[in-house]
């Protein structure tokens, strides 16, 4: 039993992997992109210390990579694999970056700052490979990503991160048996999650009702 819940536990990184492509093009189930990396961040907090935690992650970010770059087969049969091996150091920097650092500075405040950076980073790196961002996910959501004309995609991704990690700070109080809102640190993000999904979708709606002034022919 206990071999079989540890087992089960390693698979974590793997079930963010499955969703958060499901929540790109072809399946396109964008609502995934709010809860695909609590497991993650849930694994990334409790695991061991040691290699395991940055292999296991940077495994599950080789697979998520090596399904979403699928369409490189068409020019490069091994383009998606052998891209996903690069790709997927960024899951493994996350899961280390967010285990180390929230020891000091609070959870909430550690995953959206280490996660966008980290999109950031892939986008302008060796010439940049800036797909798969996590805002992405939310093309569908029109009043909720007009704010990326403040700070471009990674204001939204890093509020789709902060949602996500907001869940996994639930559900790391669950696991040690706490009430939720008894916690004062998670009142407080709910409250600010709150007002950043409201601030955003209010912004949007207003940038929505404008009229477009006329461009070029």
């Amino acid at each position: 039993v206990d071999g079989m819940k540890r087992l089960l536990f390693h698979l974590l990184p793997f079930l963010s992997a499955l969703l958060l492509y499901a929540a790109y093009y072809p399946l396109d189930l964008g609502l995934l992109g709010w809860v695909a990396l609590v497991p993650l961040i849930v694994y990334s907090i409790k695991a061991g210390k040691g290699w395991r935690l940055f292999l296991v992650s940077w495994a599950a970010g080789w697979v998520f990579n090596a399904l979403a770059f699928q369409w490189l087969r068409h020019s490069a049969p091994v383009g998606p694999y052998a891209l996903a091996v690069y790709m997927g150091l960024y899951f493994a920097l996350f899961s280390v970056l967010i285990r180390v650092l929230s020891k000091r500075i609070p959870l909430v405040l550690v995953a959206p700052l280490a996660w966008i950076s980290l999109e950031f980073l892939s986008a302008y790196l060796l010439s940049g490979l800036p797909w798969f961002l996590l805002a992405y996910t939310q093309h569908f959501l029109d009043p909720f990503i007009q704010c990326a004309d403040l700070l471009g995609p990674w204001l939204v991704s890093g509020m789709i991160l902060y949602f996500n990690v907001v869940v996994a700070q639930g559900v790391l109080l669950h696991l040690e048996k706490k009430v939720l809102m008894r916690d004062r640190r998670f009142r407080t993000a709910v409250g600010v999650l709150a007002f950043l999904v409201t601030a955003s979708g209010i912004y949007g709606k207003v940038r929505l009702s404008e009229s477009l002034e006329e461009g070029p022919r």
